[in-house]
């Protein structure tokens, strides 16, 4: 079974990330994999906010590469919802994609958008009154 966890870091960061290895009692480390942080951002005009995942080391290539973490910077520790698993899971792949992998991706979602949009267009126009098209008058 993976084991998933949710830390909170005495620098701020929150990260999720798969723990392959809980430290013992004569070590402080412990080893995980996969570490992402979350990312909150505000819109205050919307009064919503927005969840990002991104790599919590910078420029890692491999999110399947072993990490050491010393367990004495985490502040608190949770086991994260399965929505939030979801989440995490398709960020990990997504990060691990190549640009062509990428584009197709955006192309897959963008054709599936399209036809969305041009199934729900309305052929049966008989419940739409016309406007006069008089531009003399403002209305």
């Amino acid at each position: 079974m993976t084991d998933f966890r949710q830390f909170k870091l005495s620098n701020g960061d929150e990260i999720i990330c798969e723990v392959i290895q809980w430290p013992d009692d004569d070590d402080e480390e412990m080893i995980v994999r996969k570490a992402m942080v979350l990312k909150a951002y505000d819109d205050d005009h919307k009064g919503i906010r927005y969840y990002n995942f991104s790599p919590w080391i910078t420029m890692q290539d491999d999110t399947d590469g072993f990490l050491s973490l010393n367990f004495t910077h985490v502040l608190a520790e949770i086991i994260p919802s399965d929505k939030m698993i979801r989440h995490f899971i398709e960020a990990v792949e997504t990060s691990n994609l190549t640009p062509e992998e990428v584009q197709a991706k955006v192309d897959e979602y963008f054709n599936k958008l399209k036809s969305m949009v041009e199934g729900s267009e309305d052929s049966d126009l008989s419940n739409v009154i016309e406007f006069s098209r008089d531009k003399t008058k403002l209305h």
